[in-house]
């Protein structure tokens, strides 16, 4: 599911939801900053942090935040 928000990618998807369950992720609660995800390119298998900003992608997606009227 977390792959179909622009900007996520399978792998960092999956890297995600390896650290916490999506149904925490819908409930609100914040995800981790500190998750790796697996090198997807062939010269470097060494895992990556994933970007903030993906994080911030994901938490805005599905937790949006409440316009102030």
């Amino acid at each position: 599911m977390l792959a179909q928000i622009p900007g996520v990618s399978p792998a960092r998807a999956e890297a995600i939801l390896t650290t916490i369950p999506l149904a925490d992720i819908l409930a609100g609660k914040p995800i981790p900053r500190n998750i790796k995800c697996a090198g997807t390119s062939k010269s470097s298998s060494t895992p990556r942090a994933i970007p903030k900003n993906v994080l911030d992608v994901i938490e805005d997606y599905l937790q949006p935040k409440q316009q102030a009227k």
